[in-house]
């Protein structure tokens, strides 16, 4: 896993299109994935971007806490495990920075997130600039995750209850959009 790049925009377009076709992710301009670039990890396998995810710090937050977005897997990638692996990686960063609070909104029904972790925050629990997040059409629902308790943040809970050890470095410091 590595920060994503300036050539790796195509590929991350690549891989969150047959997503936003279907209404699991927002659809975001090439001019969107410029912009945010610095938010972006890529894993590559077999010379290609296979995966990527997103992370932001948000800004004047009681809680030092972050959100994901556009975490997405090759379609030929599914069922490999890759989709933990991203999660476990952004976790492991968080973790080292401190940040102790990682929310994400989607509008999956298949309980992904909740099986790794992720809960439904406690009513007006959830920073006001994370709620302000959420687009009403797309129907989605904010979940957090509470790295602060948890008893190893390196590692995720995996669907079947297995853990998967992320551990990864030399990743670049985070961006924050205020």
């Amino acid at each position: 896993m590595r920060g994503a790049r300036v050539g790796d925009i195509e590929a991350v377009i690549r891989l969150s299109e047959p997503h936003a076709r279907t209404g699991a992710l927002r659809r975001r301009s090439p001019d969107d994935f410029v912009r945010q670039l610095g938010d972006y990890q890529v894993a590559e396998a077999d010379g290609a971007v296979r995966g990527c995810y997103a992370l932001e710090l948000i800004d004047g937050s009681e809680r030092r806490c972050a959100f994901l977005y556009n975490l997405c897997v090759d379609e030929s990638w599914h069922g490999r495990g890759l989709g933990s692996r991203l999660l476990g990686h952004a976790v492991d960063r968080l973790a080292e920075r401190g940040v102790t609070v990682l929310y994400t909104a989607t509008n999956r029904r298949d309980r992904w997130f909740e099986q790794r972790g992720f809960r439904l925050p406690e009513p007006r629990s959830a920073e006001p600039e994370v709620s302000r997040r959420l687009v009403p059409e797309r129907r989605s629902r904010l979940l957090e995750l509470d790295l602060a308790t948890s008893a190893d943040p390196h590692v995720v809970r995996g669907a079947a209850g297995s853990s998967l050890d992320c551990r990864d470095g030399g990743d670049p410091l985070l961006t924050s959009h205020a």
